[in-house]
Parts: structure tokens; C-alpha cells; sequence
């Protein structure tokens, strides 16, 4: 009896100091070997459009849960693939971002890593872009998500940064030659130009003339073809009562031009056919 009574005694003591212990961890898998980390590029993640497809050139961020020696900036080859440690070369031409980011997490879980926490974004286009400059209030490089028109372009831009722009001029790859569009046939049919990759879109600032003196409203006024000095008075909210219409000028190079708009209001001369960047004065009468 007293001998179980000392066996009970050493059984009770043993159990506290097992349960301290705690459930054991076990070590999660490790790669044999790991790379150096690789340098992290300066760009941030750029915003991507719905069901863009990687290509070459671009340039995307990966980032591996804890795990830095995998993660980094890759770009992708000319032959569509990408070179990533551990792995090896992946090919990702044509896939998606989302589409990229399982097949990269099922290859590190499945010979790597346990449960591996997977991000990818682009931080650099590289593949099936266009640049649009000019007159728009986002000027820059975007990348082409699918068949993309001129007027959808310049709407990603953030549309026209000022009033009266009434062409845009398109340069391709191995094309001598530029096109220019006039905006409004194109907004007739939008799909009447698709743009294609390695375009570069230009919207030149608006034609303006300038006039000058007594108007009730001086300042630049929008140029159009036909525009004449006459309708280019009006735009500029009509002369005032002061004014002498017998001494209106015209700036045109060196040689200033004086139009009689009396004698144009009644017939007996022709109205003066303006040019972009034409500046108008309407002189004081003296009376």
C-alpha cells in the first residue's frame, strides 16, 4: 500500500510540469536553398484595367508572405515568360494577374512552401500600350485592355483639359505618316479608328484667335474654319458702344491688316477670313 500511495505521489507531480509544456510546433517546410533577395523597384503598383493580360515587358511586384528572398520586382521576356527563384521560369504571357497568382501560389506550395500568402501587382507596362499627350488632363502611357478607340483613350486620360479641341493627330510604329482625325467625325462612329500597340495619341491645344480692345469680353475666343473677324467680335461678347468699327486691325506677322466693319455690316466689303492665333483690336472712337 504505501508503496502505490509513493507511486500516485510522483504521478501527480510529473503532470503540472507536462502541461507547461504546451503542444509542440512543428517546423513549417523550408527550401533548401533561397536566393539573395531581390531588389525591390522604386515604382509603385500601377492601377490595372478589368481582364488585363501580362505581356512582355511589364514589370510585376511579387510579394511572398515572410518570405523575402522570394519576393521582388521580375520583368516579364520578350518570349512571354518570367524567371523567379525556386521556381524557375513561368510562362505568363496572356494571363491575368489573378490568374498568375494561383499558378505561382500552387507551384510554391506544392514543392516549397506550406501555404504560401501570394500577392502580385504591376508596377511598370511594358506590353500593349499607348501613350496619349496634349491637350488632356492625364497625359501619359496606358495599357490597352482590349479593342480601345481614340474617344475611349482620351476618356481613360481624363477627358479634354480645355475647350475647343477639334483633332487629334496618331503616330504608329513604322508609319511614316501621321493621321489626323477630326473629333467629330470620329465621335459619329467611334469604332472608325481602333488603336493598336506602340500608338502615340496627340491632342493638340484648342485654335484659338485673340481679341483685344473694346469687347465686352477680350480674351482668346475658339478658332473653326470660316471663322471671321466679324463672328470672331461676336464670340467676344459683341463691341462696345465706345468703339470705332471704321479701325478694327488685325496682327498677322509683320504687316498689321485694317478692316472697316461698317462698311463690311453693309455689304461693301468682304468679311475678313481669320487664321489660328490671329490677334484682333478694336480701336476706341475718339468722339
Amino acid at each position: 500500500m504505501p508503496l502505490l500511495l509513493l507511486l500516485l505521489a510522483l504521478l501527480s507531480a510529473a503532470l503540472p510540469a507536462r502541461a507547461q509544456d504546451g503542444p509542440v510546433a512543428l517546423p513549417d517546410a523550408v527550401p533548401a536553398a533561397v536566393p539573395a533577395a531581390v531588389p525591390v523597384l522604386a515604382e509603385t503598383p500601377a492601377e490595372v484595367p478589368a481582364g488585363y493580360q501580362l505581356g512582355a515587358r511589364d514589370v510585376v511586384r511579387i510579394e511572398v508572405f515572410e518570405e523575402e528572398g522570394l519576393s521582388g520586382d521580375f520583368e516579364v521576356s520578350d518570349d512571354g515568360t518570367i524567371d523567379l527563384p525556386l521556381v524557375g521560369r513561368m510562362s505568363v504571357s496572356g494571363l491575368s494577374l489573378s490568374e498568375f497568382d494561383k499558378q505561382l501560389t500552387r507551384r510554391l506550395g506544392k514543392d516549397f512552401l506550406v501555404s504560401p500568402q501570394v500577392t502580385v501587382q504591376i508596377t511598370r507596362f511594358g506590353s500593349k500600350a499607348v501613350r496619349i499627350l496634349g491637350a488632356v488632363n492625364k497625359p501619359g502611357v496606358y495599357p490597352l485592355s482590349g479593342p480601345t478607340s481614340v474617344l475611349e483613350l482620351i476618356a481613360l486620360a481624363g477627358g479634354m483639359g480645355a475647350d475647343g479641341v477639334s483633332e487629334v493627330r496618331i503616330s504608329r510604329k513604322g508609319v511614316s505618316d501621321t493621321l489626323v482625325l477630326r473629333l467629330d467625325e470620329v465621335a459619329i462612329d467611334e469604332t472608325s479608328w481602333m488603336l493598336s500597340e506602340g500608338d502615340s495619341v496627340f491632342v493638340p491645344p484648342p485654335k484659338v484667335v485673340y481679341v483685344a480692345g473694346q469687347v465686352l469680353k477680350p480674351g482668346a475666343v475658339p478658332f473653326g474654319e470660316g471663322l471671321t473677324i466679324s463672328q470672331a467680335i461676336i464670340l467676344a461678347g459683341g463691341a462696345k458702344s465706345g468703339a470705332n468699327l471704321r479701325r478694327v486691325w488685325i496682327k498677322r506677322g509683320d504687316a498689321p491688316i485694317r478692316v472697316n466693319l461698317k462698311r463690311v455690316s453693309q455689304g461693301r466689303e468682304e468679311d475678313v477670313l481669320l487664321r489660328p492665333d490671329d490677334q484682333v483690336m478694336v480701336s476706341e472712337s475718339v468722339l
